[in-house]
């Protein structure tokens, strides 16, 4: 055999040798595949991707276990069939937010990480109790009073809610304009909380009743303005068991309650 016929046969021994790496390196992966695909799969059938926990943060109006049932994801399904969008247009209808996340965490956990819109009131209405936010806007609707350090809107008899996140509609919408503004001023310098009501009176007027159980009679808002300096005194001071009368005369008419 001559030198040429020798580098032949030895580059034919070398191309069998990288044929023969190559398919057991194949075989090697497919056996890894195959490995990976039984345990997954007896993973599955025994339950262990199956939800155990369902976590939801960051709420506040509305509760964990309303979120949860409105996502539409159940304990003891599994993680790998949650439809995240869907959950996400579910919560959504529930309650505004200003962000969601929903997080799968392997094995058997989800969480819901939610930042409500704030609310700045809650009006009493038809049975629920319906949140707004700032911009005049629906939160959420719920069966009974969850959030204790926002105010009532009371007195109006016409009000309207569409869905989730639209401007809620209140007649007479000017009225209903003015006791917004009242919120929004007690609000920026952090008086709301103590605020338990605010509203129309049977005389036509406004009313404001504090935690303290002091209430305030007033004509509009310019006389709110007017007389601001007063009503911050009286929060500041934590006065209570008082009816202050600031709809005649210049001068507050109080009386013990």
């Amino acid at each position: 055999m001559n030198e040429k016929q020798q580098r032949h046969k030895n580059l034919k021994k070398k191309k069998r040798r990288r044929l023969l790496r190559y398919i057991t390196l194949l075989a090697a992966a497919a056996a890894l595949v195959a490995a990976f695909v039984y345990v997954a799969v007896q993973a599955v059938s025994s339950g262990v991707f199956n939800i155990k926990h369902i976590e939801v943060t960051g709420n506040e109006v509305v509760d964990s276990e309303t979120v949860v049932e409105a996502s539409g994801i159940a304990e003891n399904s599994s993680i790998f069939w949650v439809d995240i969008n869907k959950a996400h247009y579910n919560i959504r209808e529930l309650v505004n937010v200003e962000s969601l996340e929903i997080s799968k965490v392997l094995p058997d956990k989800i969480v819901i990480r939610i930042k409500e819109v704030p609310s700045i009131c809650a009006i009493n209405y038809d049975g629920a109790i319906n949140y707004i936010d700032e911009k005049g806007c629906l939160v959420e609707h719920s069966d009974y009073l969850r959030k204790t350090d926002i105010p009532l809107i009371t007195g109006f008899t016409d009000v309207s809610f569409g869905k989730i996140g639209e401007t809620v509609s209140v007649n007479p919408d000017w009225k209903y304009d003015t006791v917004m503004e009242l919120l929004k001023i007690f609000k920026n310098d952090g008086n709301l909380s103590k605020i338990s009501e605010i509203g129309i009176t049977e005389n036509n007027d406004y009313k404001i009743i504090t935690k303290n159980n002091v209430i305030i009679h007033l004509k509009d808002l310019d006389n709110f303005k007017n007389n601001y300096s007063y009503i911050l005194t009286v929060l500041q001071q934590n006065k209570s068991n008082l009816d202050i009368n600031l709809t005649v005369g210049n001068n507050p008419v109080v009386k013990a309650r």
